[in-house]
C-alpha cells in the first residue's frame, strides 16, 4: 500500500513467511511425482472413473497402453473413447450388477471380466475397486486397480481342458464322462452306451510302436466323432477303449442301426483284416453307475471278440452274460495258479497224426492243448486259449505246453527218427525276449532233434510286422525249427508277402477247404495256392479232412500233408504211440 504526501512516499508493505507452503508444495510435486512412479510401475492398471454410463475415466496410469493399446489420454474425461466401449458386451450388464450389489452393502468390487483391445485381442482383467463417496454419502467416483489375467487364464482354461479331455484324441474323458452321466435322468430318458473294444490292438504297441498305434487310435476316433451330435456323445474311457454315450433312443433296431454306422466306419480302418473289433451295447437302467454300465458294456465287448470271428462284431449285455464272466474268472484264477506251480494241475495234450497224402505215412503229430478245469470239467480251446491271452499267462503256460510236447517227442522218435511235431505259437511268446533260451533249455534238457520242431503261428500274426516276425523266426530257424503258417485262407495275406517270411509248412484252414469241395465248386483257387506253395518249396498241409472224396481230391490236386478225423481223432500220449505201433508208418487202407 502506498501513502502519497506533498513531498514525499510512505510505502507499507505487508510480508507474508511462505515457507510452510513452498514446502508443502514441494512435497506435494513429491509426492504426486512417487505416486506417479508408483501406479506407472504397478503391475496393473491404477484407475479413478466416475460410476456414470460410460465409466468416464479421470485418471489412469500409464499402463493402460500395455493392456489395450490405447493411451491413457484416449480415455480421460472420454476424450477418444469411453471406457465402457472397450467392455466386451457380455460382460457390461453383470460388471453394473455386480458393482451396484457390492457398493450398497459396503464392499469392495471385485470381478473378472473380459477387454477388447485395440488388435481385437480379447484380454482378461481382475478389476478390484472402491467406492468414494462425498460429505453426504453420495458416490462420487470409483477406484481402483485392473490386473491383466489374461495368461492366467489361459493356462487356467488349459489346465480345465486337460482335466476333461484325453489328450491324444481331444474327446472327453471318463472324468468328464461321469460329470455328464450323472447328470440325466436314466429313468425317465431310453439311453444306451456303445463301448467299443480295441483290445486287440495291443499287440501293435510291442510290434509297431506307440507311435503307429496312437496315429492309428486318432484316425478311428477322428471318424466315429463325425457320428456324434446333441443326443449321441463320444468318450475315450480307456487306453483300449471308445464309448458313445447314445441318449433317447427309440428301440432296438434304432440301437443296431446305430451300430450299423459305427460298423460301417470301423471296416474303412480295418481293411487290412489284422484284428477285429467287439462292442457291447448296454441299456441303462434307473440306478446304474457309469463304472457299472462300462463294466457290463466291456464284458459284452470282449465276450463278442472272444467267440465270433467277424471283424467287426456286437452283442448286447444281459444277466447271462454276467454269469458267464463269473465263471471266466473263476478260470483265470485257475489259469493263475497253473502259471504260477510246477505242476500241470489240468492241462494235458492230445495228438493228432499228420499224414502223407502219397501213402499214408505217419509223418508227424500236432499238438493240441486241453485243460480239464476242477470247477467247470472240459474246457474247449476255443475258450481256454484266449482267456490265456488274455489273463497274459501265455508265455507261463505256453512253456508247459512245449515242454509237455518235447516229452512226447522223444518218445515217438523212437518209432521213427524224423517224425515231427507241430505246436501252435501265440506272437506273444515269439515276442518275448527270453523265448529263444528257453527253447534252447528245453531242448537240451529233453534231448530232442530241433529239426524235428514245427512252431505254427496264424497267418495275421506273421502280418503285424513282417520285418519284426521275420527277424524273430530267424534266430529260431537258426536252431534248426522249422515254421508252419496256420489256417491259411482265413485272413488276408498274399504269397508276395508270406514268401518273405523262412516258414516250411502251410496249413490251409478246413473252412476254407470245405467251401471249395461243395458239389459244383472248383477246386481252382486250392489247386492255384498248391502250384504256388510248391513254387515256392513250401508243403502244404490240409486241416479237418473228414471224408474220402475230400482225401482223393487233395490227393488229386497235389496236396502233400493230411490231417483230420478220417485219419484219426485227437489222440492222448499213449493212444498216439499205440496209433504208431498199429500202422507201422503203413498207408491207411
Amino acid at each position: 500500500m502506498i501513502e502519497r504526501r506533498e513531498d514525499s512516499f510512505t510505502y507499507i508493505m505487508i510480508a507474508e513467511d511462505i515457507n510452510k507452503r513452498k514446502t508443502a508444495e514441494k512435497k506435494l510435486k513429491e509426492s504426486e511425482r512417487s505416486r506417479k512412479v508408483i501406479t506407472d510401475n504397478l503391475m496393473g492398471v491404477v484407475y479413478r472413473c466416475r460410476p456414470d454410463k460410460d465409466w468416464t475415466m479421470e485418471y489412469l496410469s500409464k499402463r493402460i497402453f500395455d493392456l489395450t493399446g490405447y493411451p491413457a489420454s484416449d480415455f480421460i474425461l472420454n476424450e477418444k473413447r469411453s471406457f465402457e466401449s472397450i467392455i466386451a458386451p457380455i460382460w457390461k450388464a453383470k460388471i453394473r450388477t455386480e458393482l451396484t450389489n457390492a457398493i450398497s452393502k459396503g464392499k469392495n468390487f471385485k470381478e473378472e471380466y473380459q477387454l477388447i483391445a485395440k488388435n481385437k485381442e480379447i484380454k482378461w482383467v481382475y478389476d478390484l475397486g472402491e467406492g468414494v463417496f462425498d460429505d453426504d454419502g453420495k458416490l462420487v467416483a470409483i477406484e481402483g486397480i485392473l490386473i491383466d489375467i489374461s495368461e492366467q487364464k489361459k493356462y487356467r482354461s488349459q489346465l480345465e481342458y486337460n482335466a476333461e479331455h484325453d489328450l491324444l484324441t481331444n474327446l472327453y474323458n471318463r472324468q468328464k464322462f461321469h460329470q455328464i452321466f450323472n447328470n440325466y435322468d436314466h429313468q425317465q430318458e431310453k439311453n444306451a452306451l456303445f463301448v467299443i473294444s480295441l483290445l486287440e490292438f495291443a499287440p501293435f504297441i510291442v510290434s509297431h510302436g506307440l507311435a503307429y498305434y496312437n496315429k492309428m487310435f486318432k484316425e478311428i476316433s477322428d471318424s466315429l466323432v463325425k457320428l456324434t451330435n446333441q443326443e449321441i456323445l463320444l468318450f475315450r474311457n480307456h487306453e483300449f477303449g471308445l464309448t458313445f454315450y447314445f441318449r433317447n433312443y427309440r428301440d432296438k433296431e434304432n440301437l443296431i442301426a446305430f451300430y450299423d454306422k459305427i460298423k460301417s466306419i470301423l471296416n474303412k480302418h480295418l481293411a487290412n483284416g489284422l484284428t477285429k473289433v467287439g462292442l457291447g451295447i448296454v441299456k441303462l437302467l434307473k440306478n446304474d453307475s457309469l463304472e457299472g454300465a462300462l463294466k457290463n458294456g466291456l464284458i459284452a465287448a470282449n465276450r463278442t471278440l472272444l467267440f465270433n470271428n467277424e471283424l467287426i462284431s456286437y452283442a448286447f449285455f444281459d444277466e447271462k452274460m454276467a454269469q458267464e464272466i463269473e465263471r471266466e474268472n473263476i478260470l483265470k484264477e485257475e489259469f493263475l495258479e497253473l502259471a504260477k506251480t510246477s505242476d500241470d494241475l489240468g492241462l494235458y495234450l492230445n495228438y493228432q497224426p499228420i499224414i502223407f497224402s502219397k501213402n499214408g505215412e505217419v509223418v508227424g503229430f500236432e499238438t493240441l492243448a486241453r485243460y480239464q478245469s476242477s470247477n467247470f470239467g472240459y474246457i474247449s480251446p476255443l475258450e481256454m486259449i484266449p482267456l490265456i491271452e488274455k489273463s497274459h499267462l501265455i508265455n507261463e503256460i505256453g512253456y508247459k505246453i512245449i515242454s509237455q510236447a518235447l516229452t512226447f517227442l522223444k518218445k515217438i522218435s523212437v518209432f521213427k527218427k524224423d517224425l515231427f511235431l507241430s505246436l501252435n505259437l501265440s506272437i506273444l511268446q515269439l515276442l518275448d525276449a527270453e523265448f529263444l533260451e528257453k527253447i534252447k533249455f528245453l531242448v537240451k534238457e529233453k534231448k530232442v532233434d530241433p529239426k524235428n520242431i514245427v512252431f505254427e503261428i496264424t497267418e495275421s500274426s506273421y502280418l503285424l510286422n513282417i520285418s519284426t516276425i521275420k527277424a524273430l523266426t530267424k534266430n529260431i530257424n537258426d536252431l534248426g525249427i522249422e515254421f508252419a503258417i496256420d489256417d491259411f485262407g482265413v485272413g488276408y495275406s498274399s504269397f508276395h508277402r508270406l514268401s518273405e517270411i523262412n516258414f516250411k509248412y502251410l496249413k490251409i484252414d478246413k473252412s476254407f477247404i470245405k467251401k471249395l469241395l461243395l458239389p459244383n465248386q472248383k477246386a481252382t483257387i486250392l489247386i492255384d495256392i498248391i502250384s504256388m506253395s510248391h513254387k515256392l518249396n513250401k508243403y502244404v498241409i490240409v486241416e479237418g479232412v473228414e471224408e474220402q472224396i475230400e482225401v482223393e481230391t487233395l490227393k488229386e490236386i497235389g496236396c502233400d500233408y493230411l490231417q483230420g478225423f478220417y485219419y484219426s481223432k485227437p489222440l492222448s500220449d499213449l493212444e498216439a504211440l499205440n496209433y504208431l505201433r498199429k500202422t507201422k508208418h503203413l498207408k491207411k487202407n
